[in-house]
């Protein structure tokens, strides 16, 4: 059924689509889309002058640069003819590029990293929107929503299996046999004294470290009354008293006393109690500089520091802080990686040489171009 909205200029109608909300003049850009359960559907993108009402005809002549689902298993390009894809694997994620400058538009299928078809010389001279229908519900055959990937689903593909380091650890810590547990043990262990130990701050690194690329890596928390964790620098001091910051080389969150939970930045940065996390995920991207925090259960993205230039090796970062009379005995507790690191955007390096090929593309449905019968409700992005 239709819903009761004014029908503005933006507002496609009666075709079932919706634009993002933000457009782009510039750039590479990547985002992807769940098509899980669906029979029919377009993804794309489209100029900001299209025709939005009456029949529309999808090519690139009139504006729009689309993939198209019908039937359930019949896939085009929509170009003038249209092109019909023969895919070995029917996708159930659709990831799209757009290379603004080269007049490049790209389709994915993210679940076997392979490429579905590009637009070429596509000659962009306006701004551009991602472009999205679900196409009509089909007798309750095509029911399913149109999802578009959050922050969270993106970074946490790159996940890596990170082991603790023994020969870091501070003598007070307990590790377990695996690597993936550590927690305050009150009493001083005899342990070899070394450069790479701390002997005052209950601290303890990841074993393996990184110099590029994208690591992401889970720690359960929960029951704990306080902790640090975030990543370090390789030359960082590990003796005596240690003040956790960028400056030192130490990028990292932290929970004390149950209640005070903040960012390590210069100054710090109080965060909401309603982001505490029971699990918490921290998010490296080497070469942008940035390091990012998010609460698991929630999905949600919690703190980023942004726009560093790193140099030298980085560590996974890990204090379980003192055990305080029992209220903080709990372990850190490290999540199986799987060590399978996601290459979605490796896939369209071809087309870029060695140019840098994208930039993080946060998309969000823009509701006042969505027709009257669309539901938005099911619709998600970052946040």
């Amino acid at each position: 059924m239709p819903q009761n909205l004014s029908d503005i200029p933006q507002r496609f109608n009666p075709v079932v689509s919706v634009l993002g909300k933000d457009g782009f003049t510039s750039g590479r850009h990547y985002w992807e889309v769940q098509v899980v359960g669906k029979t029919a559907w377009d993804l794309g993108v489209a100029r900001e002058s299209i025709k939005r009402k009456g029949k529309i005809i999808l090519n690139p002549k009139n504006g729009y640069w689309v993939l198209w689902l019908r039937n359930g298993s019949t896939y085009e390009a929509l170009t003038d003819p249209p092109i019909q894809v023969s895919l070995s694997l029917k996708p159930q994620r659709v990831g799209v590029f757009v290379d603004y400058e080269e007049g490049l538009v790209s389709f994915y299928n993210v679940d076997d990293n392979s490429h579905i078809h590009t637009f070429t010389a596509c000659k962009f001279i306006e701004k551009i929107y991602p472009y999205f229908s679900p196409d009509v519900l089909n007798g309750g055959r095509n029911t399913s929503p149109l999802i578009i990937s959050s922050e969270f689903e993106r970074v946490r593909k790159y996940s890596v299996d990170v082991t603790l380091d023994p020969d870091t650890a501070n003598p007070y810590l307990i590790l377990s046999d695996d690597g993936m547990e550590v927690r305050h043990g009150d009493t001083k262990q005899n342990l070899p004294e070394n450069p790479k130990r701390f002997n005052q701050v209950v601290s303890v690194l990841g074993k393996e470290g990184f110099t590029s690329g994208r690591h992401y890596w889970e720690v359960e928390v929960k029951n704990k009354t306080a902790w640090t964790l975030g990543v370090a620098r390789e030359s960082i001091g590990r003796k005596g008293k240690i003040t956790t910051c960028p400056e030192n080389g130490y990028w990292a969150v932290w929970l004390r006393k149950g209640n005070d939970f903040e960012a390590l930045s210069s100054p710090s940065v109080c965060l909401p109690l309603s982001l505490k996390p029971w699990k918490l995920g921290v998010y490296v991207d080497y070469e942008e500089g940035q390091v990012s925090f998010y609460n698991v259960e929630a999905k949600s993205h919690i703190y980023s520091f942004k726009g560093y230039k790193f140099s030298g090796k980085l560590f996974p970062y890990f204090c379980p802080c003192n055990s305080d009379d029992g209220k903080n005995a709990a372990p850190l507790i490290l999540s199986p990686g799987g060590g399978l690191q996601y290459r979605g955007f490796e896939r369209v390096r071809k087309y870029a040489g060695n140019k840098t090929i994208y930039s993080r593309c946060f998309i969000t449905i823009e509701p006042m171009t969505t027709t009257t019968f669309h539901y938005l409700t099911h619709c998600f992005s970052h946040d």
